[in-house]
């Protein structure tokens, strides 16, 4: 062959050259290597068991692409593509059926298959019964490995927390549980701000604010003259009460009891203590009367008749005497003496002058 002398190759129907398309004859013979002719068409891509595999050309560089069927997870890769030569780039891989069985179902609650399968990609929903709820996941799935994917959940009883005891307040109560109920109350010197009943409700709410107890003090009473008081519960706070009397010769005028509102100011007004007195004595025709002891006169002696005595508006102290007689001529039928007693009466009956 002549120097210079070029070669060009080329390959037969479905394949491809490899290498330099030219080669030269020069002083060291032909230049390069020689090309090859590699087939470029790549058979019909393996059916598998379980699944299908879509491709749409044979050719060198296409590729076929497997999926498995519901319930199955591939092993191996899941495209493969054609090369030179008529070979695909990887083992045709295969469709394994997965199954994770029945999923456990909670006490007091239900477990519902969404898709009415229990093999891969299948997923469980659950759910407890009323006035219960999930303790863990909702949901689980079918995992490849042929397992739920976490621990089924549990149903617990709805349960609310401890409730507040705000100051001045106390709860009667301990059970916390769903359509439980429990009552606030308020200590001694304090008043409700709120609902004292709470329930806890299904939602694990309680079905209100815990109330306010506010502390109501209405203060010490001044004392009244001639009296004095008391306190029943020795409290001056909100729904105590104070009794009022008087001393020995005094009666109670105006309320017996006073009692703290939730205004913080006491109920009425004090009453005050009123000397008692007896009136002017009554006297009997043809009768004198003197009386002694009247403190408004110094002791002094004053002495009545039955004109006299119908026009004054004299009131004297307890313990003054009256003394009866009778004009000349006239006889006494009764006591004489009368005193001033602490009913505010003369003792005795009037005398009659006969």
């Amino acid at each position: 062959t002549s120097f210079d002398v070029v070669a060009t190759y080329s390959c037969h129907e479905n394949y491809t050259l490899i290498g330099n398309e030219n080669r030269t004859c020069d002083v060291n013979g032909w230049s390069g290597k020689q090309p090859e002719c590699l087939v470029d068409w790549c058979p019909d891509p393996q059916r598998i068991t379980g699944g299908n595999v879509h491709f749409n050309d044979k050719r060198a560089g296409s590729t076929a692409t497997y999926e498995c069927d519901l319930g199955y997870v591939l092993v191996g890769e899941a495209i493969i593509s054609c090369g030179l030569g008529g070979e695909w780039s990887s083992k045709t891989p295969s469709c394994r059926f997965v199954d994770c069985g029945a999923p456990a179902r909670p006490d007091r609650g239900s477990s519902v298959l969404l898709n009415s399968t229990t093999t891969v990609g299948s997923v469980v929903k659950y759910e407890c019964d009323e006035d219960h709820w999930l303790d863990g996941p909702s949901e689980l799935y079918c995992t490849r490995d042929g397992k739920w994917s976490g621990e089924a959940p549990v149903c617990e009883l709805v349960t609310c927390e401890m409730p507040p005891v705000p100051p001045g307040s106390y709860v009667v109560g301990y059970d916390y549980n769903v359509h439980s109920k429990i009552k606030y109350s308020c200590d001694p010197g304090h008043i409700m701000h709120g609902i004292s009943d709470l329930e806890c409700l299904d939602s694990g709410e309680w079905s209100t604010d815990a109330p306010i107890c506010e502390y109501i003090d209405c203060g010490p009473i001044l004392p009244i003259p001639y009296g004095g008081h008391k306190y029943v519960t020795n409290s001056t706070y909100v729904g105590s009460e104070v009794v009022f009397s008087c001393t020995q010769s005094h009666n109670l005028s105006g309320v017996v009891k006073r009692q703290c509102l939730e205004s913080g100011v006491w109920s009425d007004a004090s009453p005050k203590c009123e000397e008692i007195r007896c009136p002017e004595p009554k006297l009997a025709a043809h009768s004198l009367l003197s009386v002694t002891g009247n403190d408004r006169m110094y002791g002094r002696t004053l002495i009545r008749t039955s004109e006299s005595s119908q026009n004054t508006a004299q009131t004297y102290k307890i313990g003054a005497l009256a003394k009866y007689r009778c004009e000349r001529g006239y006889k006494m039928v009764g006591e004489a003496l009368a005193t001033c007693m602490d009913s505010g009466q003369w003792s005795g009956a009037i005398p009659e002058c006969v």
